[in-house]
C-alpha cells in the first residue's frame, strides 16, 4: 500500500498532524513583494533545507508527530516511507514535494532559514495543516540491515561505550511498559520485553503480562542508536517483511543511564534507561554473568530459530 499510495499516506500524516483549516497561512506584510528580494529568500531557502532533517508536530485534541528530511540532491525522505521515491522543489518561501505523476504537497514556510518552533503550512487540494518543527538535524542515511549484519563483532566506537551493560527500560508516558535489556561489546543484544495484556473491552487485565525475548543487533553513528529485532517471540525469525532497521535519537548516554526519542509513523515516544545490575526475569538469568556482555552468537541462533510462523 505504501508503494502504491505514498504520498496520500504521507498527507495523511501531514494533515493530521496540524489544525486544519480551509486557508493557509496570513503573509500580508502590508508592502509590495520585491522579485529580488522573493528570489533571495527561494534561494537561502533551497541552500538551507538541502541537507537538513526537520522533525515536526501537530494537533490539538491528539498529537502526531513526523519527520522529513530534504537531501541535497533534490530527493527526500519521510518519516515511515523510507524507499519511496520523494523528491522537492523550492520556489520562493514554499517547497512542493512530489510522489510523481500529479502527487504533490506544498509546504509553506514563514522565512528561509527554518528554526525550532516555527510553524509550516501544509498544503494539499485546498486543504492546510500548520504544524510545529521540534527538532532540526543533519541529514542521516539509515544503515541497511546487510550493514548491520556486517557491523556485528566491529570494536565499538566511543559513543557506543556507555550503552554496554545490563539496564531496565521504561517509557516515562506509559507506566505498564517495562524490559530487562542487555547491549553487548559485539553489537548484538537481547531484551525482554514485559506488557499488560488488553482484554476485549480494551482494558488492562490486572496482574497478566505479555511476554516477549528478542534478540537482535545495534549500532551508534552521530546522535542516533540504531536496532533491528532478528529473533521474537521466544526463539522465532521475524519474517522478512517484519525485518527493519529502527532508529532513535539519542539525548544522553552514561554510566547513570540512556535516553531516546523515536519518530514513527506518526508517533514519537521516549525510552529510559537505568542500570541494572542482575536480571529478575526467568529468561534473562542466564545473561547475568560477564561474559555475557561480550558476546552473543546471532548467526547461530539464527540457524537454531524456528521458522517464522505462517500468516493465517
Amino acid at each position: 500500500m505504501k508503494a502504491q499510495y505514498p504520498l496520500l499516506l504521507f498527507v495523511s500524516i501531514l494533515l493530521g498532524c496540524g489544525d486544519q483549516g480551509s486557508e493557509g497561512a496570513d503573509k500580508s506584510g502590508g508592502g509590495e513583494v520585491v522579485t529580488r528580494s522573493v528570489s533571495r529568500s527561494s534561494t537561502a531557502l533551497g541552500k538551507y533545507i538541502g541537507g537538513q532533517r526537520i522533525y515536526f508536530s501537530g494537533g490539538e485534541k491528539e498529537k502526531h508527530y513526523g519527520w522529513i528530511q530534504f537531501n541535497t540532491d533534490g530527493t527526500a525522505v519521510a518519516d515511515g516511507f523510507q524507499g519511496v521515491k520523494l523528491t522537492y522543489k523550492v520556489s520562493e518561501l514554499t517547497v512542493n514535494i512530489s510522489a510523481g505523476d500529479n502527487d504533490s504537497v506544498v509546504m509553506a514556510v514563514e522565512k528561509p532559514k527554518i528554526g525550532k518552533g516555527d510553524q509550516l503550512v501544509i498544503n494539499e487540494n485546498g486543504e492546510s495543516s500548520v504544524v510545529v518543527v521540534e527538532r532540526i538535524e543533519a541529514a542521516k542515511n539509515k544503515p541497511s540491515l546487510a550493514f548491520m549484519m556486517e557491523y556485528t563483532g566491529a570494536p565499538l566506537v566511543e559513543k557506543e561505550i556507555p550503552f554496554v551493560g545490563r539496564w531496565i527500560e521504561t517509557d516515562p508516558e506509559d507506566p505498564e511498559y517495562r524490559s530487562e535489556i542487555i547491549w553487548r561489546v559485539d553489537h548484538t543484544y537481547t531484551v525482554m520485553f514485559v506488557s499488560p495484556v488488553i482484554g476485549e473491552d480494551g482494558e488492562v487485565i490486572p496482574g497478566k503480562f505479555d511476554r516477549d525475548l528478542t534478540h537482535g543487533i545495534w549500532r551508534v553513528s552521530g546522535n542516533h542508536v540504531y536496532f533491528a529485532d532478528l529473533i521474537a517471540y521466544g526463539n522465532e525469525r521475524l519474517p522478512d517483511d517484519e525485518l527493519q532497521v529502527t532508529e532513535a535519537i539519542v539525548l544522553k548516554a552514561g554510566q547513570d543511564g540512556y535516553e531516546f526519542v523515536q519518530y514513527n509513523d506518526g508517533l514519537k515516544f521516549k525510552t529510559l534507561g537505568k542500570p541494572k545490575k542482575v536480571f529478575e526475569q526467568p529468561e534473562m538469568l542466564e545473561f547475568n554473568n560477564g561474559e555475557s556482555l561480550k558476546k552473543f552468537d546471532i548467526q547461530k541462533a539464527l540457524k537454531l530459530a524456528k521458522e517464522p510462523a505462517p500468516e493465517e
